[in-house]
């Protein structure tokens, strides 16, 4: 990577105009998504995969996860081996990897490598946000972490690997 290309929060602006869930304390800059948000973390109406447990607030999203999952299908990376599941990921992919976009906290030193990794790095060092389990005293700075320890430690699910018969707890 010869420079590291610096992009100072484009897309986010902390004076920006935030929609509020009336349910939690989520934030979303545009009505479309608070509208997910409410549909997906407080209606009860779910999509749900034929195949696995899976559930999401929008078909589009359950077709990706059975395409990506289910089917196997793989968006392959132009200058490296890596494969991505969706064409968002091979998006970001490119653009932190390859091209070396960053996205610096005005905080502290921390670069994130995406916008949205940027909003999490914010809410969970600066503001404090933390998500805890109802089961135990852990505590997770990222929704998607808490999901995958309850999942493994109070459930027992294991992650499968899909390319051999390793699993992980």
């Amino acid at each position: 990577m010869d420079e590291i290309l610096l992009i100072n929060n484009i897309g986010f602006d902390i004076n920006k105009e935030r929609y509020s869930c009336d349910l939690c304390e989520f934030q979303a800059t545009k009505k479309t998504n608070l509208n997910l948000h409410q549909m997906s973390a407080h209606n009860k109406k779910q999509f749900k995969c034929n195949q696995c447990d899976f559930q999401a607030a929008k078909q589009s999203l359950i077709v990706a996860h059975v395409q990506a999952l289910h089917e196997g299908l793989r968006y392959p990376c132009q200058e490296c081996e890596y494969q991505a599941t969706t064409k968002t990921s091979l998006k970001s992919h490119n653009q932190s990897i390859h091209q070396g976009i960053r996205y610096p906290c005005k905080e502290c030193e921390h670069q994130a490598t995406s916008k949205s990794n940027l909003t999490r790095h914010r809410q969970s060092v600066h503001q404090g946000r933390k998500y805890p389990c109802q089961e135990c005293k852990y505590q997770a700075t990222y929704k998607s972490h808490l999901i995958k320890h309850h999942q493994s430690v109070h459930i027992g699910r294991k992650h499968l690997c899909l390319e051999c018969d390793y699993q992980a707890s």
